[in-house]
């Protein structure tokens, strides 16, 4: 284990003798609130050399900077899906467990994440927090909330079509394109 990871965990567990004076939170090294300042001030010195992006701590940004690659370098063994990340593959690989813990307590419908569980109840209590800056149109998901926004820059029928190489299904969205491909 890298030791200056090892020495900044140890560092949480020590007195907090330095807080921040904007919000209180305390902390038990002074790079943590140099850190922290970053938040109060709308500092951020790591810029994105592909997008308008940029982020407070460098290793954000690096983390960010996968996104813009093509590269899936993290395979998984079950299924043979290719990930950017490793917490991506860590994320995926519950899924072929079938282990779904989480259930909704309205209808029992369960889910192996608790972010899915989250977006679920939305069905049930009718919110709807992502909303179009152009029409005000109101959606529960934000994946909604894109497709829509696309509607305003081009006509629908010349928005992008994800064609099943296998049966010529055509989808609109790639993440049902890409469910569509596992059934295959």
């Amino acid at each position: 284990m890298d030791k200056n990871i090892l020495r900044k965990h140890i560092s949480i567990h020590k007195d907090r003798d330095f807080f921040c004076e904007v919000c209180g939170k305390a902390f038990s090294a002074a790079w943590g609130l140099r850190k922290h300042m970053k938040t109060h001030t709308g500092e951020r010195p790591y810029q994105c050399e592909h997008c308008d992006k940029a982020f407070v701590q460098k290793c954000t940004l690096q983390f960010h900077l996968v996104s813009h690659s093509s590269d899936r370098p993290f395979i998984c063994k079950d299924c043979g899906s290719g990930f950017k990340s490793s917490q991506g593959l860590r994320t995926h690989v519950v899924i072929h467990y079938k282990v779904k813990p989480l259930a909704c307590k309205t209808c029992g419908k369960t889910f192996t994440f608790l972010g899915n569980l989250q977006r679920h109840y939305r069905v049930h209590t009718g919110e709807k927090p992502y909303q179009c800056k152009i029409c005000d149109k109101r959606f529960s998901q934000s994946n909604g909330l894109k497709a829509h926004e696309l509607t305003h820059r081009k006509p629908a029928k010349e928005l992008e079509e994800f064609v099943c190489t296998v049966c010529g299904k055509k989808f609109k969205s790639f993440s049902n394109y890409k469910k569509h491909m596992q059934l295959h």
